[in-house]
C-alpha cells in the first residue's frame, strides 16, 4: 500500500468517526427504536475499524532488518535471520510476500496483503533465496 492511499484511507476513517461522532452528538443519527441505532452504529463501527486497520498496516526497510506492523503487533525479522521468501496466493489472484525464519520454531513473516511492492522492496528481497508459490 502507498504512503498516499494509506493516507485517504486513514482520513477517511477519522472522518467517517468525526461524522458518526458528531450525528450521535447532534441528534442526526438517531431512531425512536433501540435496535435502529445499534445497527446503524454497529455498521459504522465495523466499517471505521476495517478502515483503520487497513490504513494502519505499514512495511518499514532498514539496512539489514524488515518491520512489519499493525494495530495488534509489530514484528521485526533481521536480514540474517530470514532463510528464504516465497509469494503465497489468496483469493482473487492476490499474493503477499512471506519470509521465511532460519529458526524453525518461528513463525514465517507475512507482509499485509495489500502492500504494493515497489523497487526499494524488491531490491531489498533480491538477495534472499526464493522458494515455490504456495
Amino acid at each position: 500500500m502507498t504512503i498516499v492511499r494509506r493516507r485517504v484511507g486513514l482520513g477517511l476513517f477519522l472522518g467517517l468517526l468525526a461524522f458518526a461522532i458528531t450525528g450521535q452528538i447532534t441528534g442526526l443519527i438517531s431512531s425512536g427504536d433501540i435496535i435502529s441505532p445499534i445497527l446503524c452504529d454497529g455498521f459504522f463501527l465495523a466499517l471505521l475499524s476495517a478502515h483503520g486497520y487497513k490504513a494502519s498496516r505499514r512495511v518499514t526497510l532498514t539496512e539489514e532488518a524488515i518491520e512489519v506492523t499493525d494495530w495488534f503487533s509489530t514484528r521485526t525479522l533481521r536480514r540474517a535471520d530470514i532463510r528464504a521468501r516465497r509469494l503465497q496466493h489468496g483469493n482473487r489472484g492476490s499474493w503477499r510476500h512471506v519470509l521465511i525464519p532460519a529458526d524453525p520454531r518461528e513463525p514465517p513473516l507475512k507482509f499485509p496483503w495489500d502492500i504494493e511492492t515497489d523497487a526499494d522492496l524488491t531490491k531489498w528481497l533480491r538477495p534472499i533465496p526464493r522458494l515455490e508459490p504456495t
